[in-house]
């Protein structure tokens, strides 16, 4: 036996070694709360349950990947988790990236429902400016779910009744918008 092929496994087992400890060296490709992101838009409705549970479990740490992905994101699937994550994560520092979603996608009622209620879940006053816009949607299940989440937090419907006759709607619709107005400034958002 020569004197190469006696120190071939030697060398093969430092190379390993060492390739090993370089790429255990190596920074992860992406964090955690980005691959928990990736699950909350792509998986099925049980993982993205999953994902965003551990999203909200992971805390502070998860809020500039689900900001991105607010601003970033192509599908009404992906804000709508995106901005429903945020109002849990409880962390009022995302309320700027709300507040620029809302301004920029003026044509996704379901999206804009969902971040109007995580900004009511932050204490953020102009999440019933959003309600109030989205109770004169044409969609009855948009003016729904509106209509809930300005009752949510202000205990008051004033009579606005989701299917009613567009009149009466808009009467009800009017006299919220006054009421609002006129408490705007001083009023303390109480939610469930």
């Amino acid at each position: 036996m020569c004197k190469r092929d006696r120190l071939q496994p030697l060398v093969g087992a430092l190379l390993w070694l060492l390739l090993g400890s370089v790429a255990w060296a190596q920074p992860e490709p992406d964090s955690l709360a980005e691959r928990w992101a990736r699950l909350l838009v792509r998986g099925d409705a049980f993982t993205s349950l999953e994902a965003e549970n551990a999203l909200v479990r992971l805390g502070p740490e998860a809020r500039p990947v689900l900001e991105r992905l607010l601003q970033e994101g192509s599908r009404r699937r992906e804000w709508q988790r995106a901005a429903r994550v945020l109002g849990r994560l409880g962390d009022r520092r995302a309320r700027p990236a709300l507040h620029r979603f809302l301004q920029r996608r003026k044509t996704d009622p379901l999206a804009r429902l969902e971040a109007a209620r995580a900004l009511l879940r932050l204490g953020d006053r102009y999440g019933i400016d959003v309600a109030l816009e989205l109770l004169a949607d044409s969609d009855r299940s948009i003016r729904l779910g509106a209509l809930l989440l300005f009752a949510r937090y202000t205990h008051r419907d004033f009579g606005f009744r989701f299917d009613g006759p567009s009149g009466e709607r808009a009467a009800a619709l009017r006299r919220m918008r006054a009421w609002w107005e006129s408490v705007r400034r001083d009023a303390v958002l109480v939610g469930p």
